[in-house]
């Protein structure tokens, strides 16, 4: 026999599983025992009082003082045990010896049963079986302490009734009483094995769910450690093709600045034209990556949806053009929404693009709609491409996923697009719904509430001429060395006066020797400084000295270090547009 005794024959299991029943039950009479004082008071007041009138005085208190000093000793013992007995198995054998007293002492009266009256013997009884009914609740079906106690009360009992019968008339009924404990004995007993079993299976199944948690948490962390690698991956991904893209930008953008003949300025323009689509592309992976590292900011205000939408149709309709496609925007009023422009204006684009790259053939419509009555605006993008079977709906909001673009045909793009939908939506707290069928076309639909105030307008416009830029003081910070040429080349080709530097060291130096008008420093550098550092040092020469971040790091951490400096950055490759305009509002021009 196993130290698990009567456990392991019924239950064929395992020492841990045993182990942890053990536990259970031990725990469970350890909380409770403390409670048996007062139910047990009561029936030695009842058994007393029974017997006043009949029985020696001293004898009946004797007995009622031991089984109650009993009680409360059973009740110090159990938590004395059970801070210093590590093994539940002699735990649980101390329980089961301080039981057998208890069952002793509480079928003591029984001694003196072929001397009470045939209601003394009846109330005795009940009270028996009710002690014995509760152990079996209170051991938890443990049969070993429920015997101990069951057989000195309800079968102390039952041989009473068969051996002590109330009268000639009346031995037949005491016989059926004496068999009705033994009857209730097996009974307590089934229920005993019963509790008991419940009890191993609903631990069995707690382990089983513990096991369970732990193998979907260390999927979870997985799932996290991958989608981690992931975002690395492309911030890294991201940050080395942006370098070169960079200094092609500022090349291209002064190539267009000098004058050229016509064959060369196309050459010039299809270059450009290139570069901003690559842009495009790594613009997606900047967007989740701003999006994991939680620094996207919404800027809510009025806006007038129909501008919003004209542009966009101005944007995109050479570009439908292209594709034979036809672009129709449709408004009905002058609608105003509470949103952030940049974010909505970024998913309407999202939709229009995807819509024109799974098209092959008819219209998009884009279609803003105005609902009086519920106070909401929706806009549609609807188009007559290939559409989405129902097998991918699921899908097709996840990143890098794409429809019918088994060969990564780079002019669908990369699959970013409706996933940063998604998560924009999301952000903007914009009902986003989708309808589709294979083969027919999609409908993509944005619900927003509407609002009555008058819409902001914009009153930044891009400037066609840089003459206000001229002699404008530059120190440049990168180390890439193509970079600074290409930096200083474009901005010297608007009129700036730059000086280009390849460290922090440098920059502090050159810094000292001549204040500049504005700083521009790559974020990340080679060693261990990098451009916040660099920015904060030259500060303490020049205070409030105007500097931007310009870098082609995408990495959550370093785009929320850069935020919370409260630098601006400006994202790898930049259109001169966007340079000057920065660099002019840092000025105050």
């Amino acid at each position: 026999m196993s130290k698990f005794g009567f456990l392991n024959p019924v239950f064929n299991s395992s020492a841990l599983l045993v182990e942890a029943v053990y536990k259970e039950i031990f725990d469970t009479i350890n909380q409770r025992s403390r409670y048996l004082v007062f139910p047990v008071t009561i029936v030695v007041i009842v058994v007393v009082m029974l017997g006043w009138d009949k029985f020696p005085h001293s004898l009946l208190i004797v007995w009622g003082f031991l089984t109650i000093l009993h009680t409360l000793v059973r009740w110090q013992v159990i938590q004395r045990i059970a801070k210093e007995v590590h093994t539940y198995v002699y735990r649980l054998r101390i329980v089961t010896l301080t039981h057998f007293v208890s069952g002793l002492l509480h079928a003591a009266p029984l001694l003196f049963f072929n001397q009470m009256t045939d209601t003394q013997r009846a109330i005795i009884t009940v009270l028996l079986l009710g002690m014995a009914i509760s152990n079996v609740a209170l051991t938890m079906g443990h049969q070993g302490i429920a015997w101990c106690y069951q057989i000195p009360t309800v079968g102390g009992s039952a041989f009473c009734w068969l051996t002590y019968p109330t009268s000639n008339d009346g031995e037949l009924a005491s016989i059926g009483l004496g068999i009705l404990m033994l009857v209730l004995l097996v009974i307590l007993s089934l229920h005993a094995r019963a509790a008991l079993s419940s009890l191993f299976a609903n631990i069995r199944n707690r382990e089983q769910l513990v096991g369970l948690n732990q193998d979907l948490r260390l999927a979870l962390e997985r799932a996290e450690s991958a989608n981690r690698a992931k975002t690395r991956f492309l911030a890294s991904a991201s940050h080395d093709l942006r370098q070169p893209l960079h200094t092609l930008a500022m090349f291209s953008a002064a190539l267009q600045l000098r004058p050229l003949d016509q064959k060369s300025a196309d050459i010039a323009r299809n270059i450009s034209t290139a570069m901003q689509d690559l842009t495009s592309e790594l613009d997606s992976l900047l967007d989740i990556s701003k999006l994991d590292a939680g620094i996207v900011q919404v800027n809510t205000a009025p806006i007038d949806l129909n501008q919003l939408l004209d542009n966009i149709r101005t944007l995109y309709l050479p570009v439908a053009q292209e594709n034979n496609l036809t672009l129709v925007v449709v408004t009905n009023a002058l609608i105003s929404v509470n949103s952030d422009r940049s974010l909505l204006e970024r998913v309407v684009r999202n939709l229009v693009d995807n819509a024109i790259k799974y098209s092959e053939k008819g219209t998009i419509v884009v279609e803003a709609h105005l609902d009086r009555q519920r106070r909401s605006v929706s806009v549609s993008i609807s188009d007559q491409g290939i559409g989405i079977a129902p097998s991918e709906m699921d899908h097709v909001f996840d990143e890098f996923y794409q429809v019918d673009n088994p060969e990564r045909n780079r002019i669908k793009g990369l699959g970013l697009g409706l996933s940063i939908v998604r998560r924009l939506t999301n952000l903007l707290g914009i009902q986003l719904d989708c309808e589709s069928s294979w083969g027919k076309g999609s409908t993509f639909k944005l619900t927003l509430p509407a609002t009555v105030r008058e819409p902001a307008r914009s009153n930044i416009s891009s400037p066609e001429r840089f003459s206000h830029l001229t002699g404008c003081k530059v120190l440049v910070l990168d180390d890439e060395p193509a970079v600074r040429a290409s930096m200083n080349a474009l901005l010297s080709e608007i009129g700036c006066d730059v000086e280009t530097v390849a460290d922090s060291e440098q920059a502090i130096a050159a810094a000292t020797k001549r204040k500049p008008d504005i700083l521009l420093a790559d974020l990340r550098l080679q060693g261990l400084s990098n451009g916040i550092q660099t920015i904060k040092a030259i500060r303490l020469l020049h205070p409030n000295l105007p500097a931007l971040l310009i870098s082609g790091d995408t990495e959550p951490a370093q785009l929320t270090a850069a935020n919370s400096a409260g630098i601006e950055l400006l994202h790898k490759p930049v259109q001169l547009e966007l340079l000057a305009k920065t660099i002019a509002r840092h000025l105050k021009f």
